[in-house]
Formats: C-alpha cells, structure tokens, sequence
C-alpha cells in the first residue's frame, strides 16, 4: 500500500503531516517536505514540497532544505554538503569564477512571504548591501534570478520555474532603490507571462533569489601606462608620466588646469605650482587611488565634480564612474582609466570629451555632443 513520507528540512521524518506542522509551526525558519506522493491523503498546498510526484525524486526544495550551499571548489556548480537547515542571514556566495570577477549570490527565502513583491521589500535592505559591497571598488553588470515553486491544483504537481532580469550596469553611486523598483517590475511582469501561458499553474512558495554580479576590474590607478594608438591619436587625453610614483590621480585631476607648456605629459615644475596654486584637498585619499575614494574626493573639493570612463577589449569608451552631482556651476573632470595586462592602472585627463568618442560612433569630421550617462549624441549643445 503506498503512504506518504513526512518529513522537516532539518531532516526530522514524522508519520503524518500534523505532527510535521506542528513541529514546524514551533521552528519558524523549518519549511515542511513530502515524499511519495498518494492521491489517497488530502493535500494542503503549504505542506507540498518542491519535488516531483511522478518519479519522487529529490529537487531543489529539499536540496535546499536538507543541504548547506558551499562554495564549489571545482567550479562545477555550487557544492550542496553538510546536512542541517540554511540559517544564513542575508546573501551567501554560492559560487565564482574568472579569479572571483564572476560571482553568484543566493538569499534563502526563510520567511512565509510568497509574494515576489513583498519578498523583494522584505529582503531590499540584504539587496542594497549586497550591491554596494560589490561596487566599492569597481563597476559592475548584475541580474537576478528569483527561483520560486509553482503548484497545478488539477493535475497535483509542483515544478521549478525560475524569473531571471536583464543585465544591468552599475557603479556605487547608483540609485540602488531605483534599480530593485525595475527589477520587482520585470519580476512581477514575467510572472504574469508565465501564468497565463500555463493555464492552471499557480505560485505556491518563492524560494529565493540569486544574484549573478560580474565585475569589470579591481579600480585602482597606479602607474604610468602608455594610451593605445587609436586613443593616442585622436589627440584628446593627456597622460601624465609619473613612472616615479603611484599619484596619477592627482597629475589627472591637476592637467586640466596646466597652461603654457607644450608637453602636458611630461611631469615638471608646472604640476607643482599648480598643485599649489589650486590647493585642492587629498585628505584621505589614497596612492594609489580606489575608484571609490573618488566621492570622497568629491566631498573634499565641493567645486568640483569627477566622471571616469574606461575602454572596452576594442578600445570603445564607456562609463565607468559617473558623479552624482548635478550643479552646472562647478568645474567638471573627466578621466579616463586604463589598464594593462599586469593588472597595473592608471588615470588620464580627458581634455576633448567629444574627439575622444566620436571615431567610435562614426566617421564624420561634424562635432558632436554627448550625453556622459547614457552617451546619446547631439549635434548642437543640448
């Protein structure tokens, strides 16, 4: 005669499903299981499992429930060892990859939220640390995948379905609750999608939520390094010569302000009285210089503003760091940041914004005028 297996994800098997309620009801972070399925018991849709009925094997619910997530050391996959209920707050590195520049993330779903809205508002704050944490010293693509568990009342059978995001890049002064407002847009939206697809099937339990982050670079700039051909050519950064010290943010920011020398590159007497002359405040900043000391530059110097830009496998220009600050009546600077292969970097001055990108959109000689968020062109001043 078949029967219905019963048992808690800390392991603990029980004859019935009341005695298994029950115990979960005292342990709030335990979510129920059932195995070998038999249309013969009445089925409560909170004590299904993920799992499925047909050739009851172990899925994702009870993985996660009977398993602790470790990093994988093969690089396989994540590793699932070590028995006992996940009881990690907030996100836990699953796995990574490319010397740690690709990297997952996974929050456990241990309340009784399966809502993905609620769920989202529930966990924004792990979401936000997480995020600021991993653009502190670079920028950043990330999208999230929100793994759930959907129940068909008719047929009695569960299934994984997973709602993944776009990618998006992002820097550390992101409006990080702008972004989590569009990805709860484009959760709930698949999830409508996927409903009326699937006639029948309803969400029963939101699992958790992974999140992939993969990083551009470790930002900080160091040493001289010579520009590429293609860039040097167009005549549109000074790169300072500091082969002696590792403060080419400092010769960047003071470029813009040389005068009456021919050879900005070279790093003379000129640098130093206008380091003088300027007196621009580098408390706290370090040499070499973070990417994410630059707001902190910021804050120190309030007239002036900092963007930082960097260059793709073919050498295109693209925003790295853009400045939060919008008043028109300060003085703005653009850097440019390079690396080489010696994971050595090192900043620029962008002294001709608009020569420096234009050869990459097109090859007419007409100015143009760039947008540095979003890179839009113009032809006259917007």
């Amino acid at each position: 005669m078949n029967h219905l297996q019963t048992l808690c994800g800390c392991g603990m098997s029980f004859p019935n499903t009341q005695l298994l309620m029950q115990h979960c009801s005292i342990n709030k972070n335990h979510r129920p299981s059932i195995l070998h399925y038999t249309s013969s018991v009445p089925i409560d849709k909170r004590t299904l499992s993920n799992n499925t009925f047909k050739n009851n094997r172990l899925t994702k619910r009870q993985r996660m429930n009977m398993c602790t997530i470790t990093p994988s050391t093969s690089g396989a996959g994540v590793g699932l060892v070590n028995d006992g209920l996940i009881q990690n707050n907030g996100f836990v590195k699953v796995n990574s990859a490319f010397e740690d520049r690709v990297q997952i993330f996974f929050i456990k779903n241990n309340s009784d939220i399966d809502n993905i809205t609620e769920y989202i508002d529930y966990i924004q704050d792990d979401i936000k640390q997480l995020l600021k944490d991993v653009t502190s010293s670079c920028i950043i693509k990330f999208n999230v995948v929100l793994e759930t568990t959907y129940y068909h009342s008719v047929h009695d059978e569960v299934k994984d379905v997973a709602f993944k995001t776009s990618n998006k890049r992002i820097d550390n002064n992101t409006d990080f609750s702008k972004i989590i407002e569009s990805m709860v847009l484009k959760l709930e939206d698949e999830k409508d999608k996927m409903e009326i697809k699937n006639s029948g099937w309803s969400l029963m339990f939101v699992d958790g939520l992974q999140i992939r982050v993969h990083k551009y670079n470790p930002l900080t700039g160091g040493n001289y390094i010579k520009l590429p051909s293609s860039i040097d050519n167009r005549k549109a950064v000074i790169n300072v010569q500091n082969y002696n010290d590792n403060m080419c943010f400092k010769w960047a920011v003071l470029s813009k302000y040389i005068t009456g020398k021919k050879n900005h590159q070279r790093l003379d007497c000129h640098y130093t009285l206008v380091e003088r002359e300027k007196n621009f405040n580098f408390y706290n900043i370090d040499f070499p210089t973070p990417i994410n000391q630059i707001s902190r530059f910021e804050r120190n110097n309030p007239t002036l503003s900092i963007n930082v830009f960097a260059l793709d496998s073919k050498n295109t220009v693209f925003p790295l760091r853009l400045t939060k600050s919008r008043d028109k009546n300060i003085e703005h600077i653009d850097l440019l940041f390079l690396k080489d292969s010696d994971d050595n970097s090192h900043y620029c001055y962008i002294k001709n914004f608009s020569r420096l990108v234009t050869k990459q959109r097109s090859k007419r000689k007409q100015r143009e005028y760039y947008c540095k968020r979003c890179l839009a062109v113009y032809t006259e001043t917007p």
